[in-house]
Parts: C-alpha cells; sequence; structure tokens
C-alpha cells in the first residue's frame, strides 16, 4: 500500500484544492464549492478532484445531529471498510499531509478534516456544522485532544 500523497506535487494540488473550498459554508449533506459543504463530505469532492479517490466513490449523506448523543461513530466503519485508505497510528508525530483525520466533537468520532501541511504548524481543513470552511493548525489543543483516528489516502 503506497501513500497517494507521497510526492511534492500531488500535496500541492491538495493544498492548491482545499484553498479553493475555504470559506464555503457548512450544509447538511451538501458538497458545493462556494455554495454549501458537509464535513463529511469536503474530503470527498477533495479527494475526487485531486485524483486520490475515483468520481465513483458514494457521497456521503446522514443525519448532522445523529450521533450527538451516540458513542458509536457512522464514519468510523464506513472509512475503515474503504479500499482507498489505509487506517494509520493516531497522534500528532504520525499526521501527514493529506491525511483523513477523525476528530470527537460529541461522544464518538463525528468529524473529518484532511492534513494539508506537516510540522510544525500541521495545518488542516474542515468545516464546522454552521460555519466555513476555515484551515486550522492540527496541533492546537482544541484538536489535537479531540483526534480519534487517522486514515491515509492509498493507490
Amino acid at each position: 500500500m503506497k501513500p497517494y500523497f507521497d510526492t511534492d506535487e500531488r500535496i500541492a494540488r491538495l493544498i492548491f484544492e482545499a484553498e479553493s473550498w475555504k470559506g464555503t459554508p457548512w450544509g447538511a449533506n451538501s458538497e458545493t464549492k462556494g455554495v454549501a459543504v458537509a464535513c463529511h463530505n469536503l474530503p470527498r469532492a477533495i479527494y475526487i478532484a485531486v485524483g486520490a479517490w475515483p468520481q465513483s466513490f458514494e457521497r456521503v449523506v446522514g443525519d448532522p445531529n445523529g450521533t450527538k448523543h451516540s458513542r458509536v461513530s457512522v464514519m468510523e466503519p464506513l472509512l475503515d471498510a474503504c479500499p482507498h485508505v489505509a487506517p494509520a497510528k493516531v497522534g500528532l508525530e504520525y499526521a501527514r499531509p493529506g491525511d483523513l483525520i477523525g476528530l470527537r466533537i460529541f461522544r464518538c468520532t463525528d468529524h473529518l478534516g484532511v492534513v494539508l501541511t506537516p510540522g510544525p504548524l500541521f495545518k488542516f481543513i474542515h468545516v464546522m456544522m454552521h460555519k466555513r470552511v476555515a484551515v486550522d493548525e492540527l496541533r492546537d489543543p482544541t484538536w489535537t485532544m479531540r483526534m480519534t483516528r487517522i486514515w491515509r489516502p492509498i493507490e
């Protein structure tokens, strides 16, 4: 299993595509750049645009409030079964550009983001409910304390 984002060119394409999503408002189950996007469909749209995932990769639809009180993640089983990613060790020291990170906002892995740059800043892109797509620092304790999973796109 070879990581998909293993060249400077692929990482540059990832960053360029991710930057083009900045400011897009959150919208339940959406994925239209500049209009609305959900946290679970932002990575899908980015990965498809840069060629890491096929166009046929199924769009995810779900209840944005469905896991607020659940200890069972809807995202983990879906991604664990995905042939386009491989699980990676969890921790800031293991995160690499292109990695899909699972974060716990409520009680389980219920939020996704994509790592854009390596340390020391570890920038990642994501969109929170009722906010806009933003790039934040993964090393911020707000996020490192909530990191539950890492999946690495593979070819």
